[in-house]
């Protein structure tokens, strides 16, 4: 068996060759971490609206149906999807000066949470990929809703008058059978 002192006696007559290897191996690590380029991280949240689970009944030339239906919300997988997609990403690249870090979009397990996590050497353009992603298809979802509101209103005033004057004929008939017949209200 071999004792501590045996041990000690090996180090003291090699202690040259394990003095150098250390120091090599200290010296490639300081120059393999200097020449590297740092590499930034950031990440965002979204709070994805829960979906319902009904059954809408929806006439296709009445906007205002599809308004007043109970709005259909997207599952996580397909916001992830919208997200990642070609068109929404090469706006965010315009709006960040035409680059783009590199991106991971992932749900939170459990939960309605989208994390958008971006990753790159330039800790500005990381730190506000996330933030312009999400900014951009939030601003977009709200549009398509405003687009919808539009449309519904301008089919009411379309139709406001129309439907206005039906009412009063109907109103006007409803008057003149009850003087025809002599129809009694009862309130």
């Amino acid at each position: 068996s071999v004792s501590v002192r045996e041990y000690i006696d090996v180090f003291r007559r090699r202690r040259a060759i394990f003095i150098q290897t250390f120091l090599l191996i200290l010296v490639i690590s300081v120059v393999v971490t200097l020449l590297t380029p740092p590499v930034y991280q950031s990440r965002a949240r979204l709070l994805v609206a829960g979906q319902s689970a009904s059954l809408n009944s929806i006439n296709t030339d009445n906007p205002l149906s599809a308004l007043l239906a109970v709005a259909p919300s997207y599952s996580v997988a397909t916001q992830i999807q919208l997200l990642q997609d070609g068109e929404i990403q090469g706006e965010v690249a315009r709006r960040l000066g035409g680059r783009l870090p590199a991106f991971s979009i992932a749900p939170v397990e459990g939960t309605e949470i989208i994390e958008v996590y971006a990753e790159g050497s330039s800790p500005k353009l990381v730190g506000d990929a996330p933030n312009v992603l999400l900014d951009y298809y939030i601003h977009e979802v709200a549009d398509n809703d405003l687009a919808q509101v539009t449309e519904a209103r301008k089919f009411a005033e379309r139709n406001g008058g129309e439907a206005r004057t039906k009412m009063e004929k109907l109103e006007k008939d409803l008057a003149n059978f009850k003087n025809q017949y002599k129809v009694v209200e009862l309130t």
